[in-house]
């Protein structure tokens, strides 16, 4: 199965005003856990704080556990989305460009959303 990106709002839940993407692989089984790979962008006390609660009502949703792994570093991240081996992944712009460098094209089906605009709001 191709992996996808899929964006999920989560205003006011984790990230303020943002459209988080996902990649949905599909590598584990239906009985497994999912996980959901974060690049480390804010410390892992930080993201594991702010994302468990999403990730709980992603899995309640989905009828599977979801587990937070925060990769070591963007590479790391880069890595394993690129060789399908996390079922979930927020990812940066950066991240996602190198990873279609190495790895090719995945499909987005969203972006980044500040405000109603896309984007991350700076301008």
């Amino acid at each position: 199965m191709r992996p996808v990106i899929l964006r999920i709002i989560v205003k006011g839940l984790i990230l303020p005003a943002a459209l988080v993407p996902f990649f949905l692989p599909g590598p584990a089984a239906a009985d497994e856990a999912l996980t959901l790979a974060i690049h480390p962008y804010l410390a892992s006390t930080e993201l594991i704080k702010r994302l468990t609660p999403f990730a709980d009502m992603l899995g309640a949703g989905l009828g599977r556990k979801v587990i937070v792994k925060i990769s070591r570093d963007y590479q790391d991240q880069i890595d394993l989305v690129g060789a399908d081996k996390c079922d979930i992944a927020y990812m940066g712009p950066m991240s996602y460009v190198k990873m279609v460098d190495t790895y090719g094209p995945k499909r987005i089906l969203a972006r980044l959303e500040v405000n109603g605009h896309p984007g991350s709001g700076v301008r």
